[in-house]
């Protein structure tokens, strides 16, 4: 089965639940963002197929704790694609 098949199956198992939730492929690119550019926040991140291993740095955060706010660029902030949203959740 392919990945289109799954995905419409997966649909048609949850619903329309998630339609309006960000995908968890979001946070792990911006885990991916903060082992590069902030050690001290994740320290290492292991992929593999169907998995996604993170060890966390030594640095303290604060509450509630955004990752884009530390995902920097020598020194910047880096841009995200211009007309792309974040969708609201409810």
């Amino acid at each position: 089965m392919g990945p289109l098949a799954r995905g419409l199956l997966a649909k048609k198992r949850v619903g329309d639940y998630f339609d309006r939730k960000d995908p968890l492929s979001n946070l792990i690119l911006e885990l991916m963002l903060l082992a590069a550019s902030a050690p001290d926040v994740v320290e290492n991140i292991w992929l593999d197929r169907g998995q996604v291993l993170v060890r966390r740095g030594n640095r303290i955060l604060d509450s509630p704790f955004n990752p884009e706010t530390l995902i920097l660029n020598r020194g910047d902030r880096i841009p995200f694609i211009p007309g792309i949203e974040k969708i609201a959740t409810d």
